[in-house]
């Protein structure tokens, strides 16, 4: 159960690290859009 439980807790963090990753290029991309 344990090991279940830090699995999911690692595929949380993979998740919210590609997620800032995404928003991190878009927001740039954004910028390079106005300018």
């Amino acid at each position: 159960m344990v090991i279940i439980s830090l699995k999911i807790q690692a595929d949380r963090n993979a998740l919210i690290c590609v997620s800032f990753f995404l928003l991190n290029l878009f927001d740039r991309h954004a910028e390079h859009g106005h300018e």
